[in-house]
């Protein structure tokens, strides 16, 4: 059940990725993916085309929550109920989430 709430997440924040001006911009920010964590949380931020992304999961007593930051786009952030989730856990998501991304796998262009 818990993998199955984490894997909806990740599905979850693909919506918020898949969607997008995919015109020229200014933002000198490079291409790519990249994981950071802290004792509480973990965040991943996500360029393509001079447009970011970054979400940030962060441990809740519940489970966790996943804020989704993106230009032009309101700010999101979902309660996901998944007791007993760590911060290995986080890492995890967010390492498959790039990986997912940098594969191009969700992004549509």
């Amino acid at each position: 059940m818990k993998k199955l709430m984490l894997l909806a997440a990740l599905g979850a924040a693909a919506l918020f990725t898949a969607c997008g001006d995919d015109s020229s911009s200014s933002g000198g920010t490079a291409d790519g993916c990249s994981v950071k964590d802290s004792e509480k949380s973990v965040t991943v931020t996500y360029s393509e085309a001079g447009y970011t992304t970054v979400y940030t999961y962060t441990l809740t007593e519940k489970g966790y929550t996943m804020k989704t930051e993106a230009e032009g786009f309101d700010t999101t952030e979902n309660e996901i109920p998944a007791e007993g989730t760590t911060i290995d856990n986080l890492k995890e998501i967010g390492n498959n989430w790039c990986k997912t991304l940098e594969e191009g796998q969700t992004v549509a262009k």
